[in-house]
């Protein structure tokens, strides 16, 4: 039993503070692990490629989880250095997707961005071309987890580095001849290999499993 003003005054202090911390920690610690997200994989490096007769950018995005996400959205946009009546200004600028919007999301999700002359990556054809402008690529995924129906993000960037030319994505989806069902090769997800031109693509853009 305290005894004494000052005993009184550090106890009641430690008391004050023992609540404190308890409902700090509790309330870190549930948003910590209640919190959903997304177990999303983007493929270390963005490929820009010629496609069913037009030049295309693309990457492509895993899920790794075996659930999936409800209303997937996807978002890409270009970060680069302008002048502007003789000031150098960083901007901006929404690219358009061939498809951004998937009713379901299960396994991998090929995001297509055709460079034509109205994109803003139409003076971009290298990597070199990003390096000089400072570009980078900005990636940002939504969608609703199909088992807890909770909202979740993801978002990945892509520098002049990570882009690579006139190559193509290995396919990661195959069918078990024994059961029929789907396999999803997780391991060679970021491998690519040269493009071989041929009349048609085994291809097809914005291409989700």
């Amino acid at each position: 039993v305290p005894s004494g003003t000052f005993a009184n005054v550090l106890v009641t202090v430690e008391a004050l503070f023992g609540l404190l911390l308890t409902a700090m920690s509790t309330g870190l610690i549930f948003a910590k692990f209640a919190t959903p997200t997304a177990q999303l994989i983007f493929s270390s490096v963005a490929l820009i490629r010629p496609l069913e007769g037009q030049r295309v950018l693309t990457f492509r995005i895993g899920n790794r989880r075996p659930n999936q996400i409800i209303e997937a959205q996807v978002r890409l946009t270009l970060l680069r250095r302008t002048v502007i009546d003789g000031e150098e200004l960083y901007r901006f600028f929404d690219l358009p997707l061939v498809r951004d919007v998937s009713p379901v999301f299960s396994m991998t999700w090929s995001v297509f961005h055709v460079i034509d002359e109205e994109s803003p990556l139409a003076e971009l054809a290298t990597a070199e071309d990003f390096a000089a402008a400072d570009a980078t690529l900005m990636v940002t995924f939504r969608g609703i987890d199909g088992s807890i129906a909770q909202a979740v993000h993801a978002r990945y960037a892509y520098e002049p580095t990570e882009l690579l030319c006139n190559r193509r994505f290995v396919d990661v989806v195959s069918t078990n001849p024994k059961n029929g069902l789907r396999v999803f090769e997780l391991a060679r997800f970021h491998e690519t290999e040269p493009l071989v031109a041929s009349p048609s693509e085994s291809a097809e853009p914005a291409g989700q499993r």
